[in-house]
């Protein structure tokens, strides 16, 4: 029993890596476009990767996880906009 839940861990965190390497260029792209400051950016990036981690259950069954990336990420942009105002 607990190898496999060692082994679950172990797929889900690969399966996690994959998804953060396939979409880390694609996510900071739609950020910068946003948030013009890179460092301000880089922030945003990584909270959107830390909800989707927080949030991997749902993620991971998800249909289209891009697409449930780049919502999170305009969320965290939208929030962070109403905070600079």
């Amino acid at each position: 029993m607990h190898k496999k839940k060692t082994e679950e861990m172990e797929a889900d965190h690969q399966e996690f890596t994959r998804l953060i390497c396939e979409n880390q260029a694609i996510l900071y792209d739609f950020i910068k476009c946003r948030i013009l400051d890179r460092s301000l950016a880089q922030d945003v990036l990584q909270e959107t990767f830390y909800i989707a981690y927080k949030k991997w259950d749902q993620l991971k069954v998800h249909p289209n996880q891009t697409g449930f990336l780049i919502e999170t990420a305009r969320y965290k942009i939208q929030e962070f906009n109403k905070n600079v105002e």
